[in-house]
């Protein structure tokens, strides 16, 4: 058996601000564009999952369709 540190137990919320102080990260450029921009209009530009999601559904309705098709 291990004993961890009690602080790794922790429920209370925290700041981000504490977080970082605690983890030891540093504020970094992303974080603060995040935060002058929440609107996030330059982040989801990059995203490319939901375009991936979609060709994937449309591809699951066709197939399903096709293959509930009867002789005629």
């Amino acid at each position: 058996m291990v004993n961890i540190p009690e602080m790794e137990s922790d429920t209370a919320r925290l700041s981000e601000s504490e977080l970082r102080a605690m983890l030891g990260l540093p504020e970094s450029e992303e974080v603060e564009e995040a935060i002058a921009n929440p609107s996030g209009q330059a982040i989801k530009r990059k995203e490319l999952w939901p375009w991936i999601a979609v060709c994937l559904l449309v591809g699951l309705v066709f197939e399903f369709g096709l293959a509930n098709r009867t002789p005629a």
